[in-house]
């Protein structure tokens, strides 16, 4: 029996590469998939069957051992970084809290580059990089760098606070080996991860046909309160003026499908994590339905700027919150009320019926498929853009009347 690792099913690889970071022969080699997810291939000439990858492989492993043991919604008390984040500033406030602890922060930053996006986790002790890990980013990061600095860190003393998702955690926990008290993981509630090629189709198409260049994007933002609205900053082509345009979900290609869980890894769809056991010392996530399930706390919170729940799964865990909870208007909440509307922590995501018809016809004839499809599907396309515009002159008319 081979002792490597066994790469044919898609449904077993998370895609975090830690295989072909600790090959010590370099025999694993990266394709892209239809979708544009990477993959690791075994190079049979250079592979020694050592067994080294499959042995770090936590996540065919899935293990995921941690009971959740108490529940909050929280709500951070600095009205910045409630802004700034995408629902109750739960990540901002920690990771601010433990940098001025002397704590190096490991997250996700998005940025474009030469007109792409890239999506990567560093690890900093810099303020103004942190800041760029809040918000959401709906695109698979790459942690490969990120995880040779994190074991190199923690070895030589850093205390290191890291937040991705829960595969990605794995990841670091298979690369680690051990567990290490100078080091505490906070996972987030994830939906799937999309690949960063298919975001980026989506950019040059959306670059091509509005004849500009998109500088920053954000999939959400406080502008119209706690939804999915965000934004996209950009520049046309013979211009170097900058300008903001409102992002809404529904009018939006990538980020309609994403909602409707398109385009994912494939392993995503079978999730081992999106269930009731964590492997994260905390989990964190928006709190939907706490208007539902926390009714008779309403009047003591503004739902409209967001609220996030906070699941302990470590003693660790328990530290980081008991440590940081005068930062926090907090409320003591249940895994039973967390779930009840957070569905990935029930079961993965549904894989849509016609999505192998919908990657053909992509493969075919690029990401004009998607748009066309995102049309048809999308049954009230134009009816929710006639809203959004309504939304729009609302929000400036507020602003007027603020001004006066």
């Amino acid at each position: 029996m081979k002792k490597r690792l066994d790469l044919e099913d898609k449904t077993e690889c998370c895609g975090c590469l830690l295989c072909r970071i600790a090959c010590p022969q370099k025999a694993i080699n990266i394709f892209t998939d239809c979708n544009g997810s990477l993959y690791p291939t075994i190079d049979e000439k250079k592979c020694v069957d050592c067994g080294i990858c499959s042995s770090l492989c936590n996540f065919k492993k899935k293990k995921c051992n941690l009971k959740t043991v108490e529940g909050y919604a929280a709500i951070t008390k600095s009205k910045d970084l409630l802004n700034k984040s995408t629902s109750g500033g739960v990540f901002s406030t920690i990771a601010r809290k433990y940098l001025s602890k002397g704590w190096k922060i490991c997250g996700c930053i998005g940025y474009f580059k030469n007109e792409k996006y890239i999506a990567e986790h560093v690890l900093t002790n810099d303020y103004n990089i942190v800041e760029k890990m809040y918000g959401s980013k709906y695109v698979q990061s790459s942690i490969s760098n990120a995880l040779v600095d994190i074991k190199k860190g923690l070895l030589t003393g850093d205390k290191i606070l890291f937040s991705g998702t829960p595969c990605q955690i794995s990841a670091l926990k298979g690369f680690l080996k051990k567990e290490y008290d100078n080091l505490v993981t906070i996972e987030i509630i994830c939906h799937g991860t999309p690949s960063q090629k298919m975001f980026n189709e989506y950019i040059d198409y959306y670059n091509k046909k509005n004849n500009c260049i998109i500088t920053d994007f954000a999939f959400r933002t406080k502008e119209y309160g706690w939804n999915n609205v965000g934004y996209i900053k950009y520049k046309k082509r013979n211009s170097n003026v900058i300008k903001t345009k409102d992002l809404f979900f529904n009018e939006s290609s990538y980020y309609y499908l994403f909602e409707k869980g398109y385009f994912f890894r494939e392993s995503c769809y079978k999730c081992p994590y999106a269930g009731e056991s964590r492997i994260g010392d905390i989990t964190i996530g928006d709190y939907w339905g706490f208007d539902k399930v926390h009714s008779d706390l309403l009047n003591k919170v503004n739902i409209h700027d967001g609220i996030s729940c906070i699941m302990v799964n470590s003693i660790k865990g328990k530290r980081l919150i008991d440590s940081c909870g005068e930062e926090f208007l907090l409320f003591e909440s249940s895994t039973e009320n967390i779930k009840k509307y957070n569905r990935q922590l029930n079961s993965p995501t549904s894989r849509p019926d016609d999505l192998d018809k919908v990657l053909e016809e992509y493969n075919c004839h690029g990401y004009e498929a998607i748009e066309r499809f995102f049309k048809k599907k999308n049954k009230h396309h134009n009816i929710q853009v006639l809203k959004n515009r309504i939304k729009k002159i609302l929000k400036k008319l507020k602003e007027k009347s603020k001004r006066r």
